[in-house]
């Protein structure tokens, strides 16, 4: 889970710190502490799309709580995140980053991304389980949402690039909040903007409600189609 975020992390220091010489503060911990974040969702998500259908067999021979399997997906890559989370913390005090007061906020946004991590997960992969083109169309959305969210650009370039009412918009995306968290977190020793924040954890509940539901609409399905 290291390896792909810090390759990235190059890739697009390069693109955009040198070729377009985007101007944002401390650029590779700003691209590292959304990218480790980016990582834990994509991966946890691509995961736990295939959790149903990977454990056919289980699934047919005895009966559980189908909710563990993507959730264990999801829990083995969080062990991984927290790790990540280590090495951008001493990355932040290797730069002298104030992280005093503004860490005591990272369980809470943590707890957050998990709780959407979760919702989203259980959606996709009860669906992905009834319909198989879910998995082909999930990897499209996930792309598309990568650059809908501010991992490689700052909050600020999208208010001065969009009108007020596309920004309000734009700020609907759970991840954003949550991303945003981390960065004033590790890269400026800021509390979180605790408004996106709320945003985010409250959307997140959504997703969470609306995923659970759905995988139980189609967890008595599970042994007849996979």
């Amino acid at each position: 889970m290291l390896i792909r975020p810090l390759v990235q992390m190059l890739i697009f220091f390069f693109i955009f710190g040198f070729v377009f010489k985007i101007k944002i503060e401390k650029y590779p911990l700003f691209l590292l502490s959304g990218l480790f974040s980016w990582t834990f969702l994509h991966s946890s998500l691509d995961g736990a799309a295939n959790s149903i259908i990977n454990n056919a067999n289980l699934v047919k021979k005895a009966y559980f709580p189908r909710e563990i399997l993507p959730i264990s997906v999801i829990l083995g890559n969080l062990a991984n995140f927290l790790f990540s989370l280590a090495i951008l913390f001493l990355f932040s005090l290797l730069l002298k980053v104030q992280l005093s007061n503004a860490i005591i906020w990272l369980p809470i946004v943590i707890l957050t991304q998990v709780i959407l991590t979760v919702g989203i997960a259980f959606l996709v992969s009860s669906l992905n389980a009834c319909f198989r083109e879910v998995q082909f169309i999930m990897e499209t959305l996930i792309l598309v949402w990568f650059y809908a969210t501010p991992v490689v650009y700052s909050l600020d370039m999208v208010k001065m690039a969009l009108p007020p009412n596309l920004v309000k918009f734009y700020l609907l995306n759970p991840i954003t909040g949550i991303i945003l968290g981390y960065q004033n977190i590790f890269v400026y020793g800021l509390s979180p903007n605790l408004g996106l924040l709320l945003n985010s954890f409250f959307v997140s509940l959504v997703y969470f409600i609306l995923g659970f539901s759905i995988f139980r609409h189609y967890e008595g399905i599970f042994v007849d189609i996979i």
